[in-house]
């Protein structure tokens, strides 16, 4: 099974992020808003992993999430965007 989803990062999730977090990082915030899981949100700067309700996915990162982790990681002034996410069910 495969979800396409807009994933919106608002400036809420960015200063509610922790760096170098990969459970709360301001992306797994945004992801977990949007698809609304209770379980568990893995971001990393080469994939991102969703698990709720014994279901498992994962998807590349995006090259401008890596980006957006990297600068946030190091201090580095960010922004909010939207970025597409494709899972793909494991």
């Amino acid at each position: 099974m495969t979800i396409v989803l807009t994933i919106d990062v608002t400036a809420d999730d960015i200063s509610c992020g922790q760096r170098q977090s990969p459970f709360n990082d301001p992306i797994a915030i945004a992801v977990r808003r949007t698809t609304r899981t209770e379980g568990v949100v893995l971001v990393d700067p080469k994939y991102i992993f969703v698990e709720d309700a014994g279901l498992a996915f994962e998807a590349n990162t995006p090259d401008q999430v890596a980006r957006f982790i990297e600068r946030f990681d190091a201090d580095l002034t960010v922004a909010p965007f939207e970025f597409t996410l494709t899972l793909e069910e494991v």
